[in-house]
């Protein structure tokens, strides 16, 4: 296991590490979420090797149910340089066999599979790798797209009875409530990476809540219970 910490990222800050040395088909990223009630299920992310301390170039990411084997994402062979606009993937569509995946646990890696630096040499122990900007989509039962796991933005707790917590290391513009017909129920400004949302006077049931971030093209929508 190697140590993760958090520097400059696509556009604020990332998870980085070192120590992939001799990691062809060994050492990775991984992440670990369920997505129960949603289908069409497709991934995004961001991998950057560092400049001065070059780091792996070549991956590929992977996909497993828990305690089963894992199975290569169709396009998901990525090569990452010294930005964050060579190793990006968007919207990337999960396999057959996991478009419905039910209450399982799923894990998704992104793992080295060449001991090749974005430089062409071999990468030595402090050759530094940072992934960002992770986050799995799909379509909830309403027919809305949503997030279901993201690097970016925290949101909790779920189901909610009074206060809902955004907490995000990006800066919170604004958080919107949609009820499960579309209608936009409240609106409030935050401008910071926590925010307090009081959702107290509605109504027990399903909603969304859709977050505006800095730096970030397309709003993140979350499903969220009303107890």
């Amino acid at each position: 296991l190697r140590d993760v910490y958090f520097t400059n990222g696509a556009s604020d800050y990332a998870a980085t590490a070192v120590g992939w040395e001799d990691g062809k088909d060994a050492k990775l990223w991984s992440i670990k979420f369920k997505a129960e009630g949603y289908t069409d299920l497709k991934v995004s992310s961001k991998i950057s090797s560092g400049g001065n301390s070059p780091g792996p170039r070549d991956w590929k990411m992977q996909i497993r149910y828990s305690g089963e084997d894992w199975i290569d994402i169709p396009g998901g062979t990525v090569t990452a340089a010294n930005d964050w606009t060579t190793g990006v993937v968007e919207g990337l569509p999960f396999p057959a066999g996991f478009e419905n995946p039910g209450s399982s646990s799923m894990y998704i890696r992104w793992i080295m599979t060449s001991d090749t630096s974005i430089t062409n040499d071999l990468v030595l122990s402090d050759g530094i790798s940072k992934i960002d900007d992770v986050v799995i989509s799909g379509t909830s039962t309403a027919g809305v797209e949503t997030v279901v796991y993201s690097s970016n933005l925290k949101v909790y707790p779920n189901p909610v009875d009074e206060y809902l917590t955004l907490d995000s290391k990006k800066n919170i513009v604004s958080a919107t409530i949609i009820d499960i017909n579309g209608r936009i129920i409240k609106t409030e400004d935050f401008n910071s990476n926590l925010g307090h949302f009081n959702l107290s006077d509605l109504q027990s049931g399903v909603y969304f809540v859709r977050v505006k971030l800095s730096d970030v093209n397309t709003p993140e929508v979350h499903k969220i219970i009303v107890k």
